[in-house]
């Protein structure tokens, strides 16, 4: 598709390049069953196709910073043409690296699972193409899982790794409950990786999980109800609090942000907002979830949803903050009790942040919430590692960057709130 270096040829754009590459990708993808190749193994193919003239190596040069730079390039012949306009079949001997690759990948595909059986995956009930392949829909969210807990376990966050383990074990317990009590089998009320689709979702809420969004995953039990009630009570019983002397919001007198009952439709796009597609020529991420989101889907199902793992609901939360600096209605009343705005007190304390720190968050894309959040955490907290942080200024911090996230957003954006 493209000719001449960077010149794209006729008929094709920047945009619907990547559409075309996105599909090519696809047939060859469902050509080999769903098993991408790694590039090892196409390079090798290189030589017997030169061989054979299907293809053929040509040397290319050019003049970078004043050095003459030459390298090998690749092109299809008419013969090469003709097998692909006709489908035709290429036998090619099989390259002596194939086998060395092929035996990597097998022992990184049995290693990945052995070890998501030894964590408590029960393979039997994976379909036999993932376990094939070692990778798939279902696999992944095993996997996902398990890199989280392993996270929390390097980090050190012991209480919220035993919390999760807890979270999941009181899912599985009630689905035991709900089998026995509609004579149903276990994994027809709730499949082992929805099991960690609604963990996973329910540890990232600022809310306890809705039925509507447990619905959505394919929750179908007549008991769906009751698992709310699980996963609200282990909400209460690990509700994150935070410290009060340091909190401004636990100031009665605090005002509190008026949100608008009307979509709030931004006064300008941010002037640093960029919009960019994904890799593969498909919309962005943040704005497949704003678009769910108008459609009316709540955060929580979008990011339980999700593909092919479940995500946290902050980043939804993140996503919808995006789509305002990008210039998009966003209906406020459906986001604050998501992500809880900041009230006068704490407004006004980030207007001073940001004169005191000579940080301008409209004209410098580069802010950080380092540079805001000095007077809010102290200066001692901004120099400890991360691995030297308590739980309770973990917290701190997370409380103060979901509030300082309304706060540039709206500052982009050009809209002033008020309070009560």
């Amino acid at each position: 598709a493209i000719k001449n270096s960077w010149k794209f040829a006729f008929g094709f754009n920047e945009q619907s390049l990547k559409e075309k590459i996105d599909k090519e990708r696809e047939t060859i993808k469902n050509q080999v069953n769903g098993k991408l190749r790694p590039v090892a193994f196409y390079k090798e193919l290189i030589s017997p196709l030169v061989d054979r003239g299907y293809i053929k190596q040509i040397k290319k040069s050019a003049s970078v910073q004043g050095f003459n730079r030459t390298w090998s390039a690749y092109e299809i012949t008419p013969k090469g043409q003709t097998a692909l306009n006709t489908k035709s079949p290429i036998t090619l001997p099989i390259p002596p690296a194939l086998h060395e690759i092929e035996a990597k990948e097998e022992e990184k595909r049995l290693k990945s699972l052995e070890k998501l059986k030894k964590s408590g995956v029960d393979l039997q009930k994976v379909p036999k193409k993932e376990l094939d392949q070692g990778d798939g829909p279902i696999l992944s969210i095993h996997k996902h899982w398990l890199s989280h807990m392993e996270m929390l376990q390097t980090r050190g966050e012991t209480k919220r790794l035993e919390q999760l383990q807890d979270l999941k074990t009181r899912i599985e317990h009630w689905r035991l409950d709900a089998a026995q009590k509609y004579q149903m089998a276990p994994g027809s009320v709730l499949a082992d990786h929805i099991v960690i689709k609604v963990a996973y979702t329910s540890a990232s809420s600022h809310q306890p999980i809705e039925s509507a969004a447990l619905h959505s995953v394919g929750v179908r039990s007549a008991g769906i109800n009751s698992l709310a009630e699980v996963l609200r009570t282990w909400f209460e019983e690990t509700k994150k609090p935070h410290d009060n002397d340091n909190n401004p919001s636990s100031n009665p007198s605090s005002s509190t942000m008026v949100i608008p009952s009307t979509p709030l439709q931004p006064l300008r796009k941010w002037k640093h907002a960029t919009y960019k597609v994904a890799k593969s020529g498909k919309l962005p991420a943040w704005e497949n979830a704003y678009n769910l989101f108008m459609e009316g889907q709540h955060p929580q199902t979008i990011a339980m949803t999700r593909t092919p793992r479940p995500i946290q609901v902050a980043t939804v939360v993140g996503y919808l903050f995006t789509a305002l600096e990008q210039g998009r209605t966003v209906p406020l009343n459906r986001l604050a009790p998501l992500s809880a705005p900041p009230t006068k007190e704490e407004w006004e304390s980030f207007l001073t942040s940001e004169s005191s720190s000579g940080v301008d968050v409209v004209e410098d894309e580069k802010a950080t919430y380092k540079d805001l959040l000095v007077t809010q955490m102290g200066e001692e907290f901004m120099e400890k590692e991360f691995s030297d942080r308590t739980e309770v200024e973990k917290e701190l911090w997370a409380y103060w960057c979901g509030k300082l996230k309304w706060f540039i957003t709206f500052r982009r954006i050009g809209y002033e709130p008020s309070f009560n």
